[in-house]
């Protein structure tokens, strides 16, 4: 009994994260977007004023600063955009998107880059980790132990992701990872597909692993989370993330469940489908997904904007912003 206690003892420690991100999300305030949204200017007003810092006891100054007013006007000037009726999210436009504002292609972008991020075989790479360290020849600790290291390996290329997102971009990092992810599942399938192996290439297939899965955890770990949110419409951002949310969990089912058969069908051959959506990030990535980086969340719709007079208002808007020396002559 006491055994069954400590095995059940991983799992649990893992809602002591979820009951603290509960509790502390009551003491956060919502978004000033979602307040102006709503037509609680009042509040959107607060908090603006308390995120450039001129929120002082209880009293919001935010009219003494020009940056407050110019992103306010910003924030306006995108709900007045979005809540038109051509930039109405429609079944339709998830298929063929002919909104000036590519609303269509922001949300489907939401759900095949995660969707992608699930097909690049990081889900069955994890579960079959320790039969490759096996069949090197490792007793089953040592093939677990590795394992584990690999993961660790993961988890410190995804805080390397933290410090790089803002500084490469979150465009440039996807790509370069996947073109370096696509080399080594390569190399992987050729020295796991060979009709004679030997130790050495198996230790090769097995160590390939390692910068795999530093790269991914770089790259598509945490950017595709971020990405997607990031380029949906204001209006839209909920349904952004929830199409996200759709393609990492059918995907998930997907590789998990027919990886599963297709292993003990093909054998080694399986690892060709993450190779190939591997490629397929890197190619999707060029061709679908501009960057963010360094944009407000307004400057996005200028990133996707098809129609120039919707263009022109939305750079009419940004060039407004006050200059650096005009904000600190006004605080």
């Amino acid at each position: 009994m006491a055994a069954l206690h400590f095995q059940r003892m991983p799992i649990a420690f893992q809602s002591l994260f979820a009951i603290l991100s509960g509790i502390s999300m009551i003491f956060l305030p919502d978004t000033p977007r979602w307040y102006y949204a709503r037509d609680n200017i009042p509040e959107g007003d607060k908090t603006l004023s308390r995120i450039y810092g001129v929120y002082r006891n209880g009293t919001t100054n935010h009219s003494a600063v020009p940056e407050i007013q110019a992103m306010k006007q910003n924030i306006m000037e995108n709900f007045h955009v979005e809540e038109e009726s051509s930039n109405r999210l429609t079944l339709l436009s998830l298929i063929w998107d002919n909104t000036p504002l590519r609303v269509g292609r922001r949300v489907r972008i939401s759900f095949l880059i995660l969707a992608i991020q699930q097909s690049m075989g990081i889900n069955m790479l994890v579960y079959y980790m320790t039969l490759i360290f096996t069949n090197v020849g490792l007793s089953d600790f040592l093939a677990s132990l590795l394992a584990a290291i690999s993961l660790t390996v993961q988890w410190v290329g995804s805080l390397l992701c933290v410090v790089t997102i803002e500084r490469i971009g979150r465009r440039r990092i996807m790509m370069w990872t996947a073109c370096i992810e696509t080399c080594c599942m390569l190399i992987f399938v050729v020295l796991n597909t060979l009709q004679h192996k030997t130790v050495s290439t198996q230790w090769a297939a097995a160590m390939i692993m390692f910068p795999y899965m530093f790269f991914y955890g770089w790259g598509w770990v945490g950017c595709p989370w971020l990405y997607g949110p990031e380029i949906a419409p204001l209006r839209y951002r909920h349904i952004g993330s929830a199409a996200g949310l759709l393609g990492v969990w059918l995907f998930t089912f997907l590789t998990v469940f027919a990886g599963g058969i297709a292993f003990e069908t093909v054998g080694p051959k399986i690892w060709i489908w993450p190779l190939i959506f591997n490629a397929i990030a890197f190619f999707f990535v060029y061709f679908m997904c501009p960057d963010p980086t360094n944009k407000t969340l307004e400057e996005v719709d200028a990133l996707f904007a098809k129609d120039e007079a919707v263009l022109k208002r939305l750079n009419h808007v940004v060039d407004e912003k006050p200059t650096a020396q005009e904000i600190e002559e006004a605080t």
